[in-house]
């Protein structure tokens, strides 16, 4: 039983961190830019591309890093 339970508990916890969140209508309508930050550069370097893209700022909705390859990707748009 608590095996069981264990093993429920760390499937949710799992699951919890992989979920993407969902874009909503407001921002489904808006062009969305994936910046890819690869090899040395960090997350700083990819939310540096990210100001230089949305002086005004931007929403994240996806931020990606495959440390296996050393490739990190950032799904961005630029609020109004």
């Amino acid at each position: 039983m608590r095996k069981t339970a264990f093993c429920l508990i760390c499937f949710l916890a799992i699951t919890a961190c992989t979920n993407t969140p969902e874009r909503s209508n407001a921002f489904a309508k808006k062009e969305w830019l994936e910046l890819t930050c690869s090899g040395f550069k960090t997350w700083h370097d990819c939310r540096q591309q990210a100001q230089l893209a949305c002086p005004k700022g931007y929403y994240i909705a996806d931020s990606l890093e495959n440390l296996l390859i050393q490739r990190r990707v950032v799904s961005i748009a630029c609020k109004d």
